[in-house]
């Protein structure tokens, strides 16, 4: 699914203002309201197709939100009434997010965060404390060592079968397995003894 088949395949999924937006606050049934920076890449997509049932585009709800700061309308939302949490996914600078983010908690609703950076998958389940508990999961897979230490490691395995490349000088590719991998290397030596000329005739090569 491309951005285009995911907007014309789920015009029913976007919500366009604040006041729908309070309206599925009350009535999605638990299920995570997703707010995102915008609709023409990968991370729409994959909201989208992987089941996400409403989404607000951050533009659009920052904008309404602004009426709707000068009524306070979102107070009149009780807590009771807020099962449906809110996901902000955006850069941590982002400062209509911050608003955004800012505005909804003030009016006790409750807003979760997640970097647009890092791996986001789509979280369907509903309940603030199911929604809660899926972000943390998220959350210690992309900053944990446990948590992706299992990429690594599949890093590793897919390049022990990489080729090395050739650096012109037989005698060194001898000494080094081939030549170059895949990889981080320094050369070093004392000043004006020709590194530069020598990594640049490599290059050449």
């Amino acid at each position: 699914m491309d951005y285009q088949q995911a907007n014309d395949s789920n015009q029913d999924v976007t919500i366009e203002d604040t006041t729908k937006l309070k309206v599925m606050i009350r009535n999605n049934q638990g299920k995570p309201i997703y707010i995102v920076e915008n609709n023409q890449n990968d991370l729409f997509v994959r909201l989208v197709s992987g089941g996400v049932s409403q989404i607000c585009l951050l533009d659009v709800i920052s904008k309404s939100l602004q009426a709707d700061l000068k009524t306070d309308s979102f107070r009149a939302i009780r807590p009771e009434d807020t099962d449906s949490p809110i996901i902000l996914v955006s850069s941590s600078n982002n400062a209509k997010a911050n608003q955004v983010y800012r505005t909804l908690t003030n009016a006790n609703i409750t807003v979760f965060r997640q970097d647009i950076n890092k791996q986001i998958e789509p979280i369907t389940c509903s309940g603030r404390e199911s929604v809660k508990a899926e972000i943390v999961n998220q959350y210690r897979h992309n900053y944990s060592v446990g948590g992706n230490i299992s990429d690594f490691n599949d890093v590793i395995k897919s390049n022990v079968n990489t080729p090395a490349v050739p650096t012109g000088f037989d005698i060194l590719d001898k000494v080094i397995d081939g030549g170059l991998y895949e990889g981080l290397y320094t050369v070093g030596a004392i000043s004006s003894l020709g590194k530069t000329t020598f990594c640049m005739n490599i290059a050449d090569q």
